[in-house]
Parts: C-alpha cells; sequence; structure tokens
C-alpha cells in the first residue's frame, strides 16, 4: 500500500511500500496492520466490508539502529499528520485506491520539534552527501554533540558558519635573504599581513568522522603584535628563526562557505 497525507498548509507526506496483513477478520470489520514488518512507522488500517469506508491509525515505534533518514520520515510525518488532513490510499498489487478517514486525533508539533526537525534534516543530508549511515546514539547527547549538531543545522540551512580567530603564527627562515627581506617588511607602513586559507573540512559526530567538503577560501587579515619582540632578535645579528605572531586586524569574525552546501544560486554565482 502506499499512504498519501495532504493537511490544511498544503504540507504533504507519503509513506511507500507498506505491507499489510490481517490480523483480525470479520463479517462487519477487517484489521490488517504491518507489525510485521521492520520500519519505524506502524499502520493499524481497518476495512468494513459493508460500507466503502476505510479507517487508519499510524503510530511511532522505535526499532533498533534507526539511522537518521528513518527518523527524519517520522518527523516529517509527525509534522504533517500536526493538522488537519485528508488522506488518500493506493492498493500497489491491484491498483485500486480510496480516501481514508484518520480516527486518531492530530499529532503533537511544536516549536522544539521543529528545531530537532532541522538538525535531523541537517544529518540526512550529510548521510546522503557522504553515502555513509548515520546513527544518533540511543544516549543523551553530550554538550560538544550539542554543539556540533547545531553547528551541522546551521550548515544546511545556509551553507555558511560564522567563527572567530584571535591569531595566527608565521614561521620566517633562517636565511640572510629572508631575514633581509624580514627587515624591510618592518620598515613599510603598515604591519598588516593577509594569509589565505583553504581546507577540506571533517566533523568528529558520534564517535564517527564525516567529511564536509571543500570551503571557499578565506582570508585574515592579521596585524604584527610581538614588532618589538622581532626587531630585538634582529638586531642579534644572529641567524635564526623569527615568529611573527598576528591578531585580527579589526573584525576578528570569518564566514566559512561550505561549497557543497551553499543554495545553488550562490554555488554556480
Amino acid at each position: 500500500m502506499r499512504f498519501e497525507f495532504v493537511n490544511d498548509l498544503g504540507e504533504q507526506f507519503t509513506l511507500e511500500y507498506v505491507h499489510l496483513e490481517v490480523i483480525q477478520a470479520g463479517q462487519e470489520e477487517i484489521t490488517l496492520t504491518n507489525d510485521e514488518q521492520p520500519v519505524p512507522i506502524k499502520v493499524r488500517f481497518i476495512v468494513c466490508p459493508n460500507s466503502p469506508s476505510w479507517t487508519t491509525y499510524l503510530t511511532f515505534q522505535s526499532t533498533p539502529d534507526m539511522n537518521v533518514h528513518q527518523i527524519l520520515m517520522q518527523f516529517e510525518m509527525m509534522r504533517c499528520l500536526s493538522r488537519p488532513y485528508t488522506g488518500r490510499f493506493t492498493n500497489l498489487e491491484m491498483g485500486f485506491s480510496g480516501t481514508i478517514h484518520a480516527a486518531q486525533p492530530p499529532l503533537t508539533f511544536d516549536a522544539s520539534h521543529q528545531h530537532a526537525l532541522e538538525v535531523i534534516r541537517a544529518l540526512d543530508a550529510l548521510q546522503v552527501k557522504i553515502g555513509k549511515l548515520v546513527f544518533i546514539p540511543e544516549r543523551e547527547l553530550t554538550a560538544e554533540e550539542v554543539q556540533k549538531t547545531e553547528e551541522l543545522r546551521c550548515i544546511f540551512l545556509t551553507g555558511k558558519l560564522e567563527r572567530a580567530w584571535d591569531g595566527f603564527t608565521v614561521t620566517v627562515a633562517s636565511t640572510p635573504e629572508a631575514l633581509e627581506d624580514l627587515k624591510q617588511w618592518l620598515d613599510s607602513a603598515e604591519k598588516i599581513l593577509t594569509k589565505p586559507i583553504h581546507f577540506e573540512e571533517v566533523i568528529t559526530l558520534f564517535g564517527q568522522e564525516y567529511p564536509l567538503g571543500k570551503t571557499n577560501p578565506i582570508y585574515l587579515e592579521g596585524k604584527l603584535a610581538n614588532e618589538q619582540e622581532v626587531r630585538e632578535m634582529l638586531a642579534t645579528q644572529e641567524e635564526c628563526q623569527i615568529k611573527l605572531k598576528f591578531v585580527p586586524n579589526g573584525d576578528s569574525t570569518f564566514v566559512k562557505e561550505y561549497v557543497d552546501w551553499l543554495p545553488d544560486a550562490e554555488r554556480t554565482a
């Protein structure tokens, strides 16, 4: 069977390939369920042979080792059925269909569920992009895991993540030519350096590593913070490695753009 639902906001949900078996049959009513089907959404379908009416009950059942896509189906269904809705079923073997009556009241779906739905959608997108199953542990998440899933939610919604940096270090080689270039640079008007960063990021979540893909180049503009120390080291006339310490030149925040997660319009711009 296939079950299709549409609520009064136009939100839709489709439950495919529901394998129903008769568990109780009488002259006035026949009850079918998919209790033996290893899926997290359970359906109880009641048919009245003497009248053209069908009634369905829908329940959620946690099954072992549910991946994030299976959890997402539950949340999407909860959202759709949290408002008045109409339903339709289709028998995939025989082709006949009909309208169903839902005997249960609308499901509960509030703001906390909406936030959780966005997190699950982000985890599902990660699973699809990398082709590797993602499982949420059956325990309370750690503070770090909550932070990581929240970051992934932001990446899923916008393709971007705002970060802050406090500094970086550049080491100058101990060759006469390099040291001479450093002296000339110190005598320039501004001690500013723009450092490009290119990388592919990997997120560690639930004890597993998942690649997030490439980011667009980031350019951090820093100003020299240890000029006096560097001049003193140069004054010794010794050949040695000198570390230049840079701090943000102005705003310390920057935005990372994840190429594979950006909206299509921004990705192709």
